[in-house]
Parts: structure tokens; C-alpha cells; sequence
């Protein structure tokens, strides 16, 4: 005779085996639109639209500290941090610089870094912490890459203006949706009403978009930046366009002036603190540790939760949709 405690350690296994298997299986699953997206045409055109904002490049004086979700990637990935460089990049659209760290192996340059990431809007990239960029290795299987609660964007090598988009619209989704979904972190769309207007859509933007909820959210932003940027909208080059409008009408709807080019900061996510990139660092003679607090009495806070469970959201090399 099976004894009731045993029983019940049964049952409680089942129940979480059974909703371990749902949410794995719970993916936005439909068919991409025909005729596909030209991802190419797409990217060209964003690159010609998506204006730069003008900057200046100012490495960090003391080359023995690095910010420290830096470090964190960094050490995640098996990269020394002494292997990185770290700059300031100040826009013309917001009084505070952004810190970027760059792999020095890497194939993009400073310049690439800073070029990529100032022609996205800049209400967008307030929600962005840090821009990292990686050398690409055979164990690193993704193109780009958002990891919250932070949230930074990692790119590796120098991929294409879609894959800067698409990690931007997770920052977007995880960081920008607040007063839709109760807080940060908590992105629209892992909300019944972002699921309910992607199965009012026949289909979904690309293939994947089908990777999961925050993907679906993350790829249909790159066409809804498109139909937001580019004259004549995503219609002008796909003829069925009408099979993921709801989907695009959506993001743009709760997204607002987020994704629309032009303006200025008025929140930024603060830099992470300032940490030695090694012990051999700490025995060498160093200037002051940088100060990476805001200065621009303009310029609130966008407080993020450093203790939380962080997550990563990666998009893959085959990006090319």
C-alpha cells in the first residue's frame, strides 16, 4: 500500500513536471507572413533613415576599472575584463553620457559601437545601461543579446542595424512598459492583452518571432520601428502587411513616443558602479575611481533592481530574417 505522503510527493512532482512542460511549450507558435520580410531591404533602409546623433568618444582615463555589469558579462563568457576597453559616449540628445565596454578583439570599432546604437530613438535607449561588444568565438551562438535587470545590450562583432533594434525592443518591452504592466521587468509581452492582439493577426512577422514571447515582442518592434521611420511604411513593401497589423498597431500604440525618433532624455538608467578589472589592478597605482552619478539636475532616475534574478535574451546568428 502506498502511503499518502507519497502519494502527494507524486502528485506535487506531476503537477510540476506538467507545468514545467507548459511553459516551455508556450510559445507564440503561427506561421511568419508570405511573402517573407525582406531583412535586408529592411536593414538598408533603417540605416539610411535612422540618422546618428552626433557624439564624442572619451575613453575612461584609468584603464583599470570597468563598470560592473561589464564584468559581470565578461566573466560569464570566460573573457577577462582586462581584455576590455571603456568609454563615454556623449550624444547631443541627452546631458549624460553612456558607458560602453568593448572587447578589443572585437571587430567593431568604438566608433561602430557608438555609430549603431545613436541612430536608435533616443527615448528608447534610456532604457538601455550599458552597450558591450563582444569578438565573436565559436562557444558565443547569438549575434546580440539583452540581459535585465540592467539592461544592457551585447553585440557581438558588428551585426546588423535589425539586431541593434531587436535587443533595443527588449530593453523597450522589459523596461519601458510600466505603467501598462505595474513595474519594470514586467514587459507587455508576457500580458494576456499583447497575446490577445498576436492571435487576432492570421500571421507573425518572421520565423523568430516563434522563438518565444519576448522575441515575438523584439521582432515585431524592428517592423514597427520600420513602419515608424521609413516613408511609406512596412505596407510599401509587404503586400500583406494586413495579416500582423494588429500585432505592429500594438507595439507602437503602447510604445509611443519611445520608438519615435527625435527628442531628448529626460530618465536614463544610471551606469553600474565602477569595479578594478583585476587583482593585479588593485596592487597598481591608479587615478580616481570614476564617478558614474548624474549630474543633469533634468535627467530622473530609472531605478532598476541589481539583486534581481537576471535574465538573458539572445538572438541568434541566423538572424538574417
Amino acid at each position: 500500500m502506498v502511503s499518502s505522503a507519497k502519494l502527494l510527493l507524486a502528485l506535487a512532482s506531476f503537477i510540476y513536471t506538467a507545468q514545467a512542460q507548459a511553459q516551455a511549450n508556450d510559445k507564440p507558435t503561427k506561421a511568419s507572413i508570405e511573402p517573407s520580410m525582406d531583412g535586408k531591404r529592411v536593414s538598408e533602409r533603417l540605416n539610411v533613415m535612422l540618422n546618428t546623433t552626433q557624439y564624442t568618444i572619451e575613453p575612461w582615463k584609468d584603464n583599470n576599472y570597468i563598470a560592473a555589469d561589464c564584468a559581470r558579462i565578461a566573466k560569464e563568457k570566460s573573457i577577462s575584463p582586462s581584455d576590455f576597453d571603456v568609454f563615454y559616449v556623449r550624444y547631443s540628445d541627452c546631458g549624460e553620457p553612456w558607458v560602453f565596454c568593448r572587447e578589443r578583439k572585437s571587430k567593431a570599432t568604438d566608433k561602430d559601437l557608438a555609430d549603431s546604437f545613436g541612430k536608435m530613438p533616443v527615448r528608447s535607449r534610456s532604457f538601455v545601461r550599458h552597450v558591450i561588444g563582444l569578438a565573436g568565438r565559436p562557444d558565443i551562438k547569438f549575434a546580440g543579446l539583452w540581459t535585465g535587470p540592467g539592461s544592457d545590450i551585447i553585440v557581438v562583432d558588428k551585426p546588423e542595424i535589425k539586431v541593434m533594434v531587436h535587443e533595443l525592443m527588449h530593453a523597450v518591452d522589459h523596461m519601458a512598459m510600466g505603467a501598462h504592466t505595474g513595474g519594470t521587468m514586467k514587459p507587455l509581452s508576457g500580458t494576456a492583452l499583447w497575446r490577445g492582439e498576436w492571435a487576432k493577426d492570421p500571421k507573425t512577422v518572421t520565423p523568430y518571432a516563434s522563438n518565444g514571447w519576448s522575441d515575438n515582442f523584439a521582432e515585431v518592434g524592428v517592423y514597427a520601428l520600420y513602419d515608424r521611420t521609413v516613408p511609406g511604411g512596412l505596407a510599401a513593401i509587404q503586400p500583406s502587411f494586413a495579416d500582423v497589423q494588429n500585432q505592429i498597431r500594438t507595439l507602437q500604440k503602447y510604445a509611443g513616443q519611445t520608438i519615435v525618433p527625435g527628442g531628448t532624455c529626460s530618465a536614463r538608467i544610471q551606469p553600474s558602479k565602477a569595479v578594478l578589472k583585476s587583482a593585479a589592478a588593485s596592487r597598481r597605482k591608479r587615478g580616481l575611481k570614476p564617478d558614474l552619478s548624474f549630474h543633469d539636475p533634468g535627467i530622473s532616475v530609472i531605478k532598476v533592481d541589481d539583486a534581481a534574478k537576471w535574465v538573458e535574451i539572445s538572438a541568434a546568428h541566423d538572424h538574417a530574417h
